[in-house]
This record gives structure tokens, C-alpha cells and sequence, in this order.
């Protein structure tokens, strides 16, 4: 066997190998390089993608009010749903800690403002745990809660209240004067009510547009609201069934 031409072969084997190699490298080279300079141009002919309307730092978003309801029991308030009506009111209710009461429920309107208008809560029988978890209103404003109530030694119910909101009279020039103080009673809000000028047998009271009580026309009523925390009210007298009302009055509580 001729060594030297075996030897010759496996030179130029390897010098072909070699050359192939090296057509590759240089082949891949240049395509990568005309890939970067594509996707360079693209880049600078899109730029970069923006917002069409940038946020501002705080979002956009401006706080236009916060209303706070605090229950008698002072301790836990948790709000479980929420409903609207058609003038902008909100409804909102869940469960609050009431005063020897437990967890009640709790259900709280306040008119496109933040006004709170009234308040109604609901104690089961077991005199223990109440909760609201769901909340709607009908065409005519009746308003619908429902959740789970303790009841009296058989566990906990099925619980469903319709409350149903009487309209505020519309007041008419009347000779009826009203005044009224707030202050604390064993840390509830309370309100002084005296009145004059009244003809009538007895007096409808309304607290935030909602009759809370009809009372005997003696020029006094004390109103013990339930609520601990902070708050306002507006009072209006009317004699019992008519349209013959007071001025409204503002009573503030600031804590």
C-alpha cells in the first residue's frame, strides 16, 4: 500500500471538512447580521408603543366622598352588597356588631352624595349572628335583604326583610317651628326635638326623609339614633298624615 497517497487523501479530507466548516460560520455570520439590521429598522420605524392617554401618578381617579357607618356595638361593621336605584341612592348592607345583640343585620341608604338617608337593622331570634349577604330593589323602591339569621335553638336561617320607604311629604307653609340638639347617651347619638305651632293630635317625625315615628303633639321627642360614630341628620316635623310641616334642622355629630 502506497502510504503517501493515504496520507494525501486524509490531508485533503480534512482541508475539504475544514473548508465546508468555515463556509458555514461565514454564511451564518452574514445572515445574522441582516436579520439584526431588519429587526433595527422595524424598530425604529415602529418606536416605541405608548398609551393613548397616559395615567396621571394618582391614577386618574379623584375621591369624591366616603361614607362611614359605625354600629352600635362599636366593634365589627362589614359591608356584604351593594345596590343602586334609579335616582343615584345607594343601599348598602352586611353585618354589624349591635349592643348585646351580637352580629345584626345592618342596612344603610345614603343618596348620591353620601348622605346617609336611614339606617335599619335586624336582630334574629337566637339573639347571636345575623348576617345580610345580598341586597335588591324593586320598581316601586320596596327594598329586599336577605342572608342567614340565628334562630332559637335550631341553628342558622334563611332570613329575607322587605322594608318599604315612605315618601318625605312635600312641606307646606305651615306655623310649625323646630329645634334640635345632639349629644351623647352612654355614647349613642341622641337628638332633642322641640316643636311649636302644631294643631294636630299627634306628629310624624322624619330623620333623613324617612318617618320614624309618629308621637303624641306635646313638643318634645328624643330621638335615640343607634349610632355611635360619626353622623348627621336632618329633622323635619309634620302633623300626623298631612303636609303641614316644620323647617328642617341639621343636627351634626363630628365623632
Amino acid at each position: 500500500m502506497d502510504l503517501s497517497k493515504l496520507s494525501e487523501k486524509k490531508k485533503s479530507t480534512s482541508q475539504s471538512a475544514s473548508f465546508n466548516l468555515g463556509v458555514l460560520i461565514r454564511l451564518l455570520a452574514i445572515l445574522t447580521g441582516v436579520f439584526l439590521a431588519l429587526f433595527v429598522k422595524s424598530a425604529q420605524i415602529k418606536g416605541p408603543e405608548r398609551a393613548v392617554n397616559p395615567m396621571s401618578p394618582s391614577g386618574g381617579v379623584q375621591e369624591e366622598w366616603v361614607a362611614r357607618y359605625n354600629g352600635p356595638g362599636n366593634g365589627s361593621d362589614e359591608a356584604h352588597a351593594i345596590a343602586i336605584d334609579s335616582a343615584g341612592n345607594i343601599y348598602v348592607t352586611g353585618g354589624s356588631d349591635g349592643s348585646d345583640t351580637g352580629n345584626d343585620y345592618a342596612t344603610v341608604k345614603y343618596d348620591s352624595s353620601g348622605q346617609e338617608q336611614w339606617v335599619a337593622r335586624y336582630n334574629g331570634p337566637g339573639n347571636g349572628g345575623d348576617l345580610a349577604n345580598a341586597i335588591a330593589l324593586d320598581s316601586a323602591g320596596n327594598v329586599y335583604v336577605t342572608g342567614g339569621s340565628e334562630g332559637l335553638g335550631i341553628g342558622f336561617d334563611y332570613a329575607t326583610i322587605k322594608y318599604v320607604q315612605e315618601a318625605t311629604p312635600t312641606p307646606t307653609p305651615g306655623p310649625i317651628t323646630l329645634s334640635a340638639s345632639g349629644h351623647k347617651v352612654e355614647g349613642v347619638n341622641t337628638v332633642r326635638l322641640i316643636w311649636s305651632g302644631a294643631t294636630s293630635t299627634n306628629i310624624d317625625v322624619y330623620r333623613n326623609g324617612m318617618l320614624i315615628v309618629r308621637t303624641a303633639n306635646d313638643g318634645l321627642y328624643v330621638d335615640s339614633t343607634g349610632d355611635t360614630g360619626r353622623a348627621q341628620y336632618r329633622y323635619r316635623v309634620c302633623e300626623a298624615g298631612s303636609q303641614t310641616c316644620s323647617n328642617e334642622v341639621l343636627v351634626r355629630f363630628p365623632q
